[in-house]
């Protein structure tokens, strides 16, 4: 081979070791994304689920429509879903009702709040619920190690 066919052929190969470099990071960024995205929806349905249940009538074992009636007492398998001791465990991550350690609450929240904070290596999720309204939840996350 001529040194203008080695050449090329060098060339091609740092071309194809950098894209390959660029594709796994790439993907890595998606992944983490898409389990914040879904420790996102967990937190937001558990929130959704806390909404319910104040609205729901004390006689039947709701809280009547106060949030903060609510705020000290309930607790995930209150809710209905199966704990590991105060923690709800999924595949994306763990969830309890707890403020999150990475996150600082919204400014817009109100004073009263229920806190679901989701968890994974990777990612942090709070949603803060301040009312019976979807106006009344609001969300904040973080990506942990960056």
């Amino acid at each position: 081979m001529g040194q203008q066919q080695l050449l090329l052929l060098v060339l091609a190969t740092v071309i194809v070791g950098l894209a390959t470099v660029a594709g796994i990071q790439a993907f890595e960024q998606g992944s983490t994304r898409a389990n914040q995205d879904a420790l996102t929806q967990t937190a937001v349905t558990i929130a959704s689920d806390i909404q319910a249940k104040v609205e729901e009538p004390s006689q039947f074992g709701g809280y009547g429509g106060s949030i903060s009636d609510a705020s000290g007492d309930i607790s995930l398998s209150d809710l209905g879903y199966q704990t590991d001791g105060s923690e709800y465990v999924t595949a994306d991550g763990s969830c309890a009702l707890e403020s999150p350690d990475n996150l600082s609450k919204p400014s817009n929240a109100g004073s009263t709040n229920i806190v679901v904070t989701c968890e994974s290596s990777d990612n942090e999720v709070g949603v803060w619920v301040d009312g019976t309204t979807s106006e009344n939840v609001f969300t904040a996350s973080v990506t942990l190690g960056s």
